[in-house]
């Protein structure tokens, strides 16, 4: 690259129209590119610099070193007019770059608000389900848009008919499941009723374990998404690659058990578990009568009430003492165990072994005298 391509070069990143036609009239080549393969029509920031280049005989669709177009750096940079006016002289929005994005992609990942080139675009691109490669490997321009929370595009992207449920390569979640995962309320109800709930990605997540395993560290926690979740169908029950439901990742939020509850879910040994090893979680749930009431109801069939009897004395009976604030009363102690005794007896003995969740073998021992005290 000699000194004269250099200078065009700067010419174009500084807009400089007289000093670019001196030095075309002196035969430099209107495509002269950078290390970076840039062409001067990569550089330019100003419409008027845009129109002389193509008059002038430019390569429109020239391509730098990722392979972009200037179409795609105008996008990409924010450029909105120079971008309008490539796509108005007919640059070529199917273009892709060595990561397979095509102006849809980039305009949907990087312009947050300028939706008029979104409709423009989707006018005009030829796949508006193209997939991306590289980093995003495998998502849309649907699901980007869904990634950085830009409903407006998401709105547009889905009425220009872009498929919701195709899922990126690596790791399968789709447009619904981005949305959960960043915490995007309004793209989460505007795209619930497009997407089946209970599809999981690759590591097993549904939409709803996605939403609890992030809801603790993300600030305002949604739970609106969990509670609208449960209320369009999703599946409580359903274990991912870990063998885990979703409720294990709801603790210690002692607010999510609560909804999980009142929506039918029951406790897991591993769940169990891990409320067991976290006495935050468990102080706050046996200090919650009306939670400990509901559990025991839903769970009440499911108890191993041998066990119950069996762990009674040495595990259950002084912590259920001191979660009811009940002094060491012998008439009360002999109550209760009164009261275990008689479940254990109409109940049919199944699995001593089966350690169902202690926490809730409490709760449940709990419930029998929660009205008394």
């Amino acid at each position: 690259m000699d000194k004269d391509q250099i200078a065009l070069l700067l010419a174009a990143e500084f807009c400089d129209i007289e000093t670019m036609q001196n030095l075309l009239d002196r035969g430099v080549p209107i495509d002269s590119r950078d290390c970076n393969q840039n062409t001067p029509l990569h550089l330019v920031l100003d419409e008027e610099c845009v129109e002389f280049l193509i008059k002038n005989g430019c390569d429109i669709d020239a391509r730098n070193s990722k392979g972009q177009t200037a179409l795609m750096v105008a996008l990409e940079k924010h450029f909105s007019r120079v971008a309008t006016l490539l796509i108005d002289y007919g640059a070529d929005v199917n273009c892709c770059d060595i990561n397979n994005w095509n102006a849809l992609h980039i305009v949907s990942y990087y312009v947050y608000e300028l939706h008029f080139l979104v409709r423009l675009l989707v006018s005009k691109i030829s796949d508006i389900d193209a997939v991306t490669t590289g980093r995003y490997e495998g998502h849309t321009a649907l699901s980007l848009a869904a990634l950085l929370g830009n409903k407006g595009v998401v709105d547009i992207l889905i009425q220009a008919g872009a498929n919701v449920s195709i899922g990126g390569y690596i790791d399968s979640r789709t447009v619904f499941h981005n949305a959960v995962l960043e915490g995007w309320t309004d793209i989460v109800e505007a795209t619930v009723n497009e997407f089946n709930v209970n599809t999981a990605d690759c590591d097993g997540y549904t939409p709803l374990m996605l939403a609890l395993k992030y809801v603790n560290w993300r600030k305002g926690k949604h739970y609106v998404i969990v509670d609208l979740l449960l209320k369009c169908g999703a599946n409580i029950y359903l274990k991912d690659n870990n063998n885990r439901t979703a409720l294990y990742y709801a603790v210690p939020d002692v607010e999510l058990i609560i909804l999980y509850i009142n929506n039918g879910a029951y406790l897991e040994h591993f769940e169990y578990t891990k409320i067991h090893k976290s006495t935050l979680c468990r102080e706050q749930i046996l200090r919650n009568t009306e939670l400990c009431i509901q559990i025991a109801i839903n769970e009440y069939n499911n108890l191993n009430l041998p066990k119950v009897y069996q762990l009674y004395s040495s595990v259950i009976k002084l912590p259920l003492m001191k979660s009811l604030k009940i002094k060491n009363n012998q008439n009360v102690i002999v109550e209760i165990e009164t009261s275990v005794k008689c479940e254990i007896q109409r109940k049919t003995f199944c699995n001593v072994m089966d350690l169902r969740p202690l926490v809730l073998k409490m709760m449940a021992v709990r419930s029998l005298i929660a009205n008394r005290f």
